[in-house]
């Protein structure tokens, strides 16, 4: 930068019309009036100086402003590009919540759909299970109808003829009073002294079970049973009919015997006229004389007493090349012929006579001597007994309740004892048939209605393994019946009378 330097004339420093001065003072003057200069020359040069930082300091500030400009520019964009991605994101999140309460709001339309077509179907359920019990209301008066025609003592039951359309009649039906019931009973009565072939003299349980019991009405056992009469016991039942001249009885407590019936110069037995009886189902039928048990697969049960060889008889089955498997009794003394023919060991002349080898004197617990000799039937036996015993229980109609293998000991035994209980009341327990595969829930059931009584299930007292069922009443022999048309021999059936024991005492 070229510096100027501003040179004032001294005319300018001479005041017009100030006196002349010496030259010393002139010198002085000029001397001054150059300082003078030289200083403002400096001042202007300082003066320069400091325009010229100042004017770098600006542009200094500028460029540095430009550059922060220029560097903070990119920082706007990342913060507006990461605002526009948060925008984005929101938009996003707000179309996925709009989605969800979419797809939320229609399962909940499906739900409700749902839920209103399960409500339909419950409701055509019940309509028609309304519609099926109608039809059973229907059956049932229709067999009141028939009854009704066929004597007018059921149309005074039933207060008012009975029609198909009648609703009234379904509600009398289903509110039967005791007197009413009691009225059904005397009229099964009527029914088996006029149309049943009756051999007497006859148990009360066979009576009621036979007889009474078969020739009611065809309604259901829930309205019409014993216990809705007013006598709620068939030992009353029977000594009601007995004032009323229709039977006579023996007996005391629930033991009695029907020894004769009214014949038809009785009163009512000539005003009697028998209704039709709808044939019940098999397994609803009550019993007969020889009764059929109604227990799953009943008559068809398999009893086997088998026998399995041991070491005492390794000689007998070397001897005949046998396997150690079961027996049967008719296969043991089948083995035991052969044996001896085998051996020669039958006595020449007499046949009977079995000379003893040393396996069958072992076999027989036979002294060893010169020659023993045993008859042919004594030694079959020992022969027989010899074996362990083994025994299978099967049912064709039940497989899955079959033990596959033998169970060792002979076939269990059904124990039933008579017995009085607190009250001077008889009843009958019956234990030890599970091993027959008799279930004792259906077994109960079976024995309630076919002697007429009620029964309990229970642990036997003495014997906790084994399951009890009692049922009031004499009944072993109906109870016997219905074991041996299950497959039981009498020989496995056990039967123990402690009431006449404790009478006699």
């Amino acid at each position: 930068m070229v510096q100027k330097t501003i040179i004032k004339p001294r005319s300018e420093n001479v005041c017009i019309g100030s006196p002349l001065l010496p030259e010393e003072q002139k010198e002085d003057l000029s001397n001054k009036e150059a300082g003078t200069d030289v200083n403002e020359t400096e001042s202007g040069l300082a003066n320069n100086n400091t325009d010229t930082e100042l004017l770098e300091t600006v542009t200094t500030e500028k460029k540095n402003a430009s550059g922060e400009q220029s560097q903070s520019d990119p920082i706007e964009q990342l913060e507006q590009l990461e605002q526009l991605e948060q925008l984005e994101q929101l938009e996003q999140l707000e179309q996925l919540e709009q989605l969800e309460q979419l797809e939320q709001l229609e399962q909940l339309e499906q739900l409700e759909q749902l839920e209103q077509l399960e409500q339909l179907e419950q409701l055509e359920q019940l309509e028609q299970l309304e519609q099926l019990e109608q039809l059973e209301q229907l059956e049932q008066l229709e067999n009141l109808k028939l009854q009704e025609e066929s004597s007018d003592d059921l149309s005074e039951l039933t207060d008012g003829p009975v029609t198909e359309n009648s609703g009234e009649t379904a509600e009398i039906l289903f509110e039967l009073k005791p007197e009413d019931v009691d009225e059904i009973f005397i009229r099964s009565l009527l029914q088996s002294i006029t149309v049943d072939k009756i051999e007497l003299p006859i148990s009360s349980s066979n009576f009621m079970s036979n007889h009474i019991l078969k020739n009611l009405p065809s309604v259901d056992s829930n309205i019409v049973n014993m216990k809705k009469t007013t006598w709620k016991k068939s030992s009353k039942y029977l000594k009601a009919m007995e004032k009323s001249g229709l039977l006579t009885v023996k007996g005391k407590g629930d033991n009695l015997t029907i020894t004769t019936l009214a014949n038809s110069d009785h009163e009512r037995v000539k005003k009697f006229e028998p209704y039709p009886i709808k044939k019940q189902p098999a397994s609803q039928q009550p019993t007969t004389s020889k009764p059929k048990s109604s227990l799953p697969g009943a008559g068809q049960l398999e009893v086997v007493q088998l026998y399995r060889p041991s070491s005492l008889h390794v000689g007998v089955m070397e001897a005949l090349s046998l396997s150690y498997g079961y027996y049967t009794a008719a296969e043991i003394k089948q083995m035991l012929v052969r044996y001896i023919k085998e051996k020669n060991l039958a006595k020449k002349g007499d046949p009977k006579m079995i000379t003893l080898d040393e396996t069958l004197r072992k076999i027989t617990n036979q002294r060893q001597s010169i020659s023993v000799t045993l008859d042919r039937v004594k030694l079959t036996e020992s022969f027989l007994k010899s074996f362990p015993v083994f025994h299978k229980i099967s049912d064709p109609s039940q497989p899955s309740q079959t033990k596959s293998a033998p169970v060792r000991g002979p076939v269990p035994t059904v124990y039933i004892i008579e017995e009085l209980k607190i009250g001077r009341k008889t009843v009958t327990r019956v234990f030890g048939f599970e091993d027959f595969l008799i279930k004792p829930k259906e077994f109960s059931a079976e024995l309630r209605v076919k002697c007429s009584g009620s029964t309990t299930v229970g642990p036997n007292v003495q014997q906790p393994k084994f399951t009890e069922v009692v049922v009031q009443g004499s009944h072993h022999k109906i109870v016997t019946e219905i074991l041996v048309a299950r497959g039981l021999k009498t020989s496995w059936i056990s039967f123990e009378n402690k009431v006449k024991s404790k009478k006699r005492k």
